[in-house]
């Protein structure tokens, strides 16, 4: 790491007089910020079950007409009903969109 040998390099040029036990604190602290980022990735390189998609996405759809009518029969206004349907199911499809 570019950064590690930064810091071995100047501290062999004493521009960073650190202590011993300090400077260990610091390359361990930079090994496990590598490893996290390496458990990142191999999260984001694992794809999504192709059945599961399918499947949320039947599911989107039939709240999408699920809550249409299951609001419109139980909010008195039509304006009320619209606008939470609007809202709940362009929310719930935007997170599906964001996850994709």
């Amino acid at each position: 790491q570019w950064i590690q040998r930064s810091i071995v390099d100047n501290i062999a040029n004493g521009v960073l007089p650190i202590a011993p036990p300090i400077l260990s604190r610091v390359f361990q602290e930079l090994s496990g910020g590598v490893v996290n980022i390496a458990s990142a990735r191999k999260i984001n390189e694992l794809p999504f079950p192709f059945h599961y998609a399918q499947m949320l996405t039947v599911m989107l759809m039939c709240y999408t007409v699920g809550g249409t009518c299951a609001a419109g029969y139980i909010m008195e206004s039509w304006w009320s009903a619209a606008g939470s349907t609007f809202f709940n199911v362009f929310v719930l499809w935007a997170v599906n969109y964001l996850a994709a």
